[in-house]
């Protein structure tokens, strides 16, 4: 479970903050659909989320979420729910499955 990452420190209480460069941000696409997708890429075998300075959004689209040590979380939460973004040209993320099927 990620609460039990000793000897980093998870912390889910709620937090007025506003997003550093390196902090994490959590894209999605997709609301509750089987084909939902999360922006990340894959980096020897592992899932890197995007920073908040690789995103260069805006800082009133972001929800803090949690924190891992000293790196925060955001959720990227346009007004439109429909739009995500479309950015995956520009870096090195793209829009990767949630679910994945049963390996056989």
């Amino acid at each position: 479970m990620i609460q039990e990452i000793a000897p980093k420190k998870f912390d889910n209480a709620y937090h007025a903050k506003s997003p550093k460069p390196d902090d994490f941000v959590l894209v999605f696409r997709g609301h509750g659909k089987p084909d939902d997708r999360i922006l990340c890429r894959i980096e020897d075998g592992k899932i890197v989320l995007p920073t908040y300075s690789e995103l260069g959004c805006e800082k009133h689209l972001l929800q803090y979420l949690f924190s891992i040590d000293e790196t925060c979380y955001f959720l990227y939460m346009p007004g439109d729910l429909s739009a995500g973004l479309f950015i995956s040209d520009i870096f090195s993320f793209s829009y990767e499955p949630i679910r994945r099927s049963p390996q056989k």
